[in-house]
């Protein structure tokens, strides 16, 4: 590729290079411009591990333990992501709400997510920074004696869906702008893989920090542009 663009004369690591100096590369967030209030939209997924367990599967036909890594991302209202955060498999999507905002934290006016959200800490953290929470109670969800403000708010939204329906609730609520973090990682899937290439945790932080990075910015480049227009 080199060669082709006529940078010959550069000098190219190999393979086992690149791993290695990706275990201490800092990958900066894209700055990401917001002037006003955001509206963060949680969830997470999952990212296969690729290490030695398929590979001597593949070469000696013996059974390996699949494992895999949990990306939670919060995206805004114009799809791009502006928060990540990478943890084991095992980790419940509700403990990883206090790190994601991140630099954002002032500025989140409103937080959505699934139900795997519906923890009293969740609402205590949000509420306890100004924003408000859309997040749909379990099935069988119950009001709390706490007095907290969280937990006011949470029953709040128990009573709500109790009268209205989870349907009409999630309607009037705007619950549905979910689908826009569903999106980016189906982006990330099909652009990026399902997978992680590198075996060590830190190069794993590198490899989704910069895959990011390039899905924010392809989603610049590609999105249309709106000004208002004066009669």
């Amino acid at each position: 590729l080199l060669s082709i663009l006529g940078f010959d004369h550069l000098p190219v690591p190999d393979h086992s290079t690149l791993p290695r100096r990706s275990q201490s590369l800092d990958v900066a967030p894209k700055a990401t411009q917001h002037r006003g209030s955001i509206h963060l939209i949680v969830d997470s997924t999952d990212l296969q591990i690729v290490g030695e367990g398929p590979w001597a599967a593949a070469k000696h036909g013996t059974q390996w333990t699949r494992d895999w890594r949990k990306l939670h991302i919060g995206v805004d209202g114009r799809d791009l992501i502006v928060a990540h955060r990478l943890t084991e498999s095992r980790a419940d999507d509700a403990s990883a709400v206090g790190e994601l905002p991140g630099r954002f934290s002032d500025q989140v006016e409103r937080f959505t997510a699934d139900g795997a959200y519906d923890k009293t800490a969740v609402h205590d953290l949000v509420t306890a920074r100004g924003a408000d929470v859309v997040v749909p109670p379990t099935k069988n969800a119950r009001q709390s004696r706490s007095s907290a403000a969280g937990t006011r708010a949470r029953n709040a939204t128990v009573e709500s869906v109790r009268e209205l329906g989870r349907r009409e609730w999630k309607k009037r609520r705007g619950y549905y702008q979910q689908a826009r973090v569903e999106n980016s990682f189906y982006r990330y899937k099909q652009l990026i893989g399902g997978r992680l290439r590198s075996r060590n945790a830190a190069a794993q932080e590198t490899e989704t920090g910069i895959a990011i990075n390039v899905l924010n910015r392809m989603l610049e480049l590609g999105a249309p542009r709106s000004e208002p227009i004066q009669n």
